[in-house]
């Protein structure tokens, strides 16, 4: 039996994201993501802790990035948890990131608005996500594209 990995985050950016062109031509954006999550604690205080996520973007979506993926714009990123390690003073350490596959911006109207497309999808084949070469020939519906944002916007509002 095949698994499935998905991730979908809302969050804000953590610092404006970092695009690099490869040897190859192929783009690739790196970008950091913070979602606050607020509880009341025992003493009925609000407390919030904030979590960190490392997202990876490649071609059209690292182009994207960089031109959009400003610190503290909100988005909603729809894509694939990947591990990854690296040695260093003969400690391994590991650590996850999100492969973004689809980015959506998740703020308001207003911040969105000026910001135009207010939705990006992977343009370019990506040898790294082979499932995702399907979901590149598809196209959007704009009908389709309207629900997404309405969706966006009422989560954003809950």
């Amino acid at each position: 039996m095949n698994g499935y990995n998905k991730v979908i985050l809302m969050g804000t950016a953590g610092a404006d994201a970092e695009v690099k062109t490869l040897e190859s031509g192929n783009a690739v954006a790196n970008m950091s993501i913070a979602i606050n999550e607020t509880y009341l604690d025992k003493s009925n205080v609000r407390q919030t802790n904030t979590q960190w996520f490392r997202v990876e973007a490649w071609n059209g979506l690292a182009n994207f990035l960089g031109q959009y993926g400003k610190k503290g714009t909100p988005f909603l990123i729809e894509g694939k948890l990947k591990t990854e390690s690296y040695e260093k003073d003969g400690v391994t350490t590991y650590f996850t990131k999100i492969i973004a596959n689809n980015i959506n911006f998740a703020g308001n109207k207003s911040n969105t608005q000026a910001a135009q497309p207010q939705y990006a999808k992977q343009q370019t084949q990506n040898q790294h996500a082979p499932e995702q070469q399907a979901q590149q020939q598809q196209t959007q519906n704009p009908q389709t594209e309207e629900k997404i944002n309405v969706i966006i916007y009422f989560l954003f509002l809950s």
